[in-house]
């Protein structure tokens, strides 16, 4: 007796490795399938169990198997799944639904750095403020204009441009 090991992971599999009659291509294809293609694979597969009568009893062991994970899934042991018509519209839903989240996360991550980013230059902007109203007022005391500078932290050009001012 002869045995075969096939090591999926390493089967290429494209379109045009699936004909009608290669029911294994598009389960492995299925398999090793990311979110990016989920969509188009399962519908590879379909195409194949649609595709002859032979397949009939492996279609409906598919199925049973998306009721079983959707029912663990949504914790609700009422789902049943009775078609792959009916498996594509929850998979084209739950694809939708994935998209949605990504782009909330992204949102959220997007706000958050806009927060962060906005505190940054608030504190920027707070400290130069209070600098050039403290250079002002020593200035408005008659100090030297270099002690001012290096007591703020200001340039020589900054503590020039706040005597226009007094």
């Amino acid at each position: 007796m002869t045995q075969l090991l096939l090591d999926e992971k390493r089967v290429p599999v494209s379109d045009d490795d699936i004909s009608s009659d290669n029911l294994v291509a598009p389960i492995f294809a299925l398999e090793q399938a990311d979110h990016k293609n989920l969509y188009t694979t399962f519908l590879l597969l379909k195409r194949v169990l649609e595709s002859s009568p032979e397949f009939a009893d492996i279609a409906q062991a598919f199925i049973a198997y998306v009721t079983a994970v959707t029912r663990a899934e949504e914790r609700d042991p009422s789902i049943k799944v009775k078609s792959l018509d009916e498996v594509e519209i929850m998979l084209s839903k739950k694809i939708d639904n994935w998209i949605a989240e990504g782009e909330a996360r992204g949102e959220a991550r997007g706000e958050a750095k806009g927060k962060e980013k906005g505190k940054i230059e608030g504190k920027v902007e707070g400290r130069k403020e209070a600098q050039l109203a403290i250079a002002l007022a020593l200035l408005q005391k008659g100090l030297d204009k270099a002690v001012i500078a290096e007591a703020t932290e200001l340039s020589l050009e900054e503590i020039e441009g706040l005597t226009k001012n007094v």
